[in-house]
């Protein structure tokens, strides 16, 4: 399941009609049917061990090719929630040890399902945001800068994504639940704020552009990570002589660590728009729940979902 998804979104990056059109959404939708347990969970592979990170990628494929449904996601938000531990974090499964990686799929699986079938979030499926906030938080290593990603391990580039990118999707997590939350009692507060105001005007208390100078206040935007000190132990630390970026120093650069360091520096660069350095040293914006350029994404998002609306219409024409 790694593997497809590295190499559907590889193919999304590549942006072309070509690539997205090597895929084959057909046999890849009945693969992930073949992977889909009873309890909501995914295997990597035919037979293959249960593993959040199946869930994740298996269902961040099937959500940007558009072919995302409620069964695929059967019971899925359960068992996610399920792996959340104790301590805040994910687990791979359920009473295992929380990891950051786990964490990030267990995160971002959970935003994809809530974000195309909001009515399956449940109070039971809910998870802890205050525990993983405080999990993650505490994954930054003061010293270095860079994240850990398990509790009492060291730091290493690629948690740069993998940690670094949950704290914008913790925000993305509340703006959805808020969002939510404001569908279900947007009559009942309808029809009190009318109430309320017929009372006031009879009173007289309302007069024409009166009103509370606060509600019209940002909320004030908290922090939950040191972005420039992240910046810098990418930058600084892990940068190899010979180009690339290495997981820490004294270690050689490698693909995998070039690519989520990178990936983690542009979170980085973004979260609060801090830079570290010239303009030169900016990245284009990654999409934190799908790890690819966001032009990119959207590009596809759209491609599919054109091709999908353009075969509905033909069907109805026939009709």
């Amino acid at each position: 399941m790694a593997a497809t998804f590295g190499a559907v979104m590889a193919l999304l990056s590549i942006g072309t009609k070509d690539a997205y059109n090597a895929i084959n959404r057909q046999t890849f939708y009945e693969y992930l049917l073949r992977q889909k347990q009873p309890d909501g969970s995914f295997s990597v592979q035919d037979g293959g061990e249960i593993d959040i990170r199946a869930a994740y990628c298996g269902l961040a494929c099937a959500s940007v090719m558009n072919i995302i449904d409620e069964r695929l996601c059967k019971h899925t938000l359960d068992w996610l929630s399920a792996c959340q531990t104790y301590q805040g974090g994910f687990a791979q499964e359920p009473d295992d040890e929380a990891h950051g990686g786990y964490a990030y799929c267990g995160m971002a699986a959970y935003i994809i399902i809530q974000s195309h079938f909001p009515h399956l979030i449940t109070k039971e499926n809910r998870i802890d945001i205050e525990k993983l906030t405080r999990w993650q938080a505490f994954k930054q290593m003061e010293f270095s800068g860079g994240f850990q990603g398990r509790t009492n391990k060291l730091v290493d580039a690629c948690y740069s994504f993998w940690v670094g990118a949950v704290f914008p999707m913790i925000e993305r997590l509340k703006q959805l639940r808020q969002k939510q939350e404001g569908k279900e009692v947007e009559s009942k507060e309808e029809n009190e704020n009318d109430a309320n105001a017929e009372e006031m005007k009879k009173d007289g208390n309302v007069a024409n552009g009166d009103h509370d100078a606060g509600d019209d206040d940002d909320a004030e935007f908290d922090t939950l990570f040191h972005s420039l000190q992240l910046q810098k132990y990418i930058l600084v630390c892990c940068q190899y002589f010979n180009g690339g970026i290495a997981d820490k120093p004294p270690k050689a650069a490698d693909y995998y660590h070039t690519c989520y360091g990178l990936s983690g520096l542009s979170v980085a660069q973004h979260y609060d728009e801090k830079l570290l350095g010239p303009s030169t040293n900016k990245l284009e914006a990654i999409d934190p729940v799908y790890g690819i350029v966001e032009d990119k994404l959207v590009a596809a998002w759209s491609y599919f979902r054109e091709i999908d609306n353009a075969k509905q219409g033909d069907n109805d024409a026939q009709k």
